[in-house]
């Protein structure tokens, strides 16, 4: 039972913080340079709220499944597709920096 949650938690808190941390980094460089970064910064915003949101859904989620009485509902879904589009993201991001895609933006 162990296992599941933190295979839960991984999966569900590990891609939004990897976005943040990649965020950051972008954030930091298009500061250094001068150029605008809204967008990176609304970015690494939204990504913050749906990293709360992880949180606010896998701790009951972890500390229910621990106790052997979790029911996973459409609430646990919507915070795996979001997990899963931060992970999407990520890869977009290390895709276009390296091909050259965004390289304005950072």
């Amino acid at each position: 039972m162990v296992l599941i949650v933190v295979l839960f938690a991984a999966a569900s808190l590990g891609p939004p913080v990897w976005l943040i941390a990649a965020l950051a980094r972008r954030l930091q460089r298009a500061r250094a340079r001068g150029a605008n970064a809204r967008w990176i910064a609304a970015a690494l915003l939204l990504t913050s709220g749906i990293l709360v949101f992880e949180l606010a859904v896998a701790l009951p989620t972890s500390a229910a499944l621990l106790r052997g009485s979790a029911d996973l509902g459409a609430i646990h879904a919507s915070a795996l597709l979001l997990a899963w589009l931060c992970l999407w993201a990520r890869v977009a991001l290390k895709k276009m920096r390296r091909f050259g895609g965004g390289g304005r933006a950072y």
